[in-house]
């Protein structure tokens, strides 16, 4: 069950690590973004950035299947103070992110 998760970033303005995790965000997006017709080439490259923490415990791999990407690089991004899925905005491109983050 847990082995297909979406990746997620928690983006919260008011935190200090807000800026890591921008910049976390940023360097996945950007290697989806290049290897968008080849995951395998995707999985290869974001291993070796060690973006995500591995808990010596766990033996989670962070890679993209082939059944998770169809060279769309499409995100979603939800607000903390809403539920029942308002508020939710889909963006496919960095210029639209850096938009609506401006706008919250």
């Amino acid at each position: 069950m847990f082995e297909d998760l979406p990746v997620t970033f928690t983006l919260d303005c008011g935190s200090a690590s807000y800026f890591i995790e921008l910049e976390r965000f940023q360097i996945y997006f950007q290697l989806l973004e290049k290897h968008k017709s080849d995951p395998e080439a995707f999985n290869r490259e974001i291993l070796g950035h060690h973006l995500f923490p591995v808990s010596k415990k766990s033996n989670s791999k962070y890679t993209l299947s082939d059944e998770m990407f169809d060279g769309h690089n499409l995100w979603l991004l939800k607000p903390t103070d809403y539920n029942r899925g308002r508020g939710v905005q889909v963006f496919n491109s960095y210029d639209q992110f850096k938009r609506l983050i401006q706008e919250y």
